[in-house]
């Protein structure tokens, strides 16, 4: 008898203990490759509600600036008021060079002196190759970037630059244009600003032109006319987010800044994963950020 109520005891505790945890979280299915190696297609997200203060580096769900129903994951990559630059694939932000998660991926040129030694070692460390002709194209994180170029057989490991005079501007499998759409700029995903993250309170100059990407905030009225000092002063704070799969992530150098009021929470850890060969084991559980 004792035993039982034991058991009965346990099964309601547990019962609440999963409504509450449920209520104050939710879960979100990944579709799309943009945040691999961190997060794959098939991985369900546990995500806290929107917090009130985000921090640089963190992963974060919020709905489309164009598109209110479509729910994007991507990383904080700068916060309001910094100053983003990339150079040749590399995140500055204000001046200073962002360490990348080990994760996180860029697509690269394989320069090679023995073409089926290079191809069985992409097969050993489980790499795709998505082009081979008189060198080899793929996605490397930063890690096997340098296990490749330690080998005697390999001669070059570099990022494949976008050029900002040809189609090298789109990533590969995707037509959107760079934010900025001005002419005026020559930005890609590799080589792109600086440019300063709107913030509460920024003055903007009514003169600029329309093509302005802080103009643009305007006419989704974030902004405010500010009549004692002849200009326009923003009234939300924004954020700046890429995917962790940088040359095939659809985020804010396409569609631009993100609103806070955009956020819906930040993601948390991987509580399943379900991948073409069923279960993978090995990411449940696992902790993001």
């Amino acid at each position: 008898m004792q035993k039982n109520k034991i058991v009965f005891f346990t099964l309601i505790s547990l019962t609440f203990i999963t409504a509450i945890y449920f209520t104050l979280f939710d879960t979100f299915r990944i579709s799309s490759g943009s945040m691999a190696d961190t997060i794959l297609p098939g991985d369900f997200i546990l995500s806290k509600s929107y917090e009130s203060s985000i921090k640089r580096g963190r992963i974060i769900l919020f709905t489309s600036p164009t598109e209110r129903d479509v729910t994007y994951i991507k990383r904080c990559i700068a916060l309001s008021g910094d100053t983003l630059e990339i150079r040749d694939a590399i995140v500055f932000v204000n001046g200073v060079e962002q360490a990348s998660p080990p994760t996180v991926k860029n697509y690269y040129c394989i320069s090679y002196a023995d073409d089926k030694k290079t191809l069985e070692t992409l097969k050993q460390l489980n790499i795709l190759v998505d082009e081979y002709d008189e060198t080899i194209k793929t996605w490397l994180t930063n890690d096997e970037a340098k296990v490749l170029i330690s080998k005697p057989y390999i001669e070059s490991v570099l990022p494949f630059l976008r050029k900002s005079n040809s189609t090298q501007t789109f990533f590969y499998g995707n037509k959107l244009p760079i934010f900025l759409t001005d002419s005026t700029q020559n930005w890609t995903l590799h080589n792109y600003g600086p440019i300063v993250i709107p913030f509460k309170g920024m003055s903007i100059d009514p003169k600029l032109s329309v093509d302005n990407a802080y103009l643009k905030l305007i006419r989704n009225q974030f902004a405010t006319w500010n009549a004692d000092s002849n200009s326009i002063k923003l009234n939300e704070d924004f954020f700046f987010k890429m995917g962790d799969n940088r040359d095939n992530s659809i985020d804010s150098r396409h569609f631009g800044f993100i609103p806070q009021t955009n956020i819906k929470g930040s993601a948390l850890m991987i509580v399943l994963s379900r991948g073409p060969n069923g279960v993978r084991w090995e990411r449940i559980l696992k902790h993001l950020n």
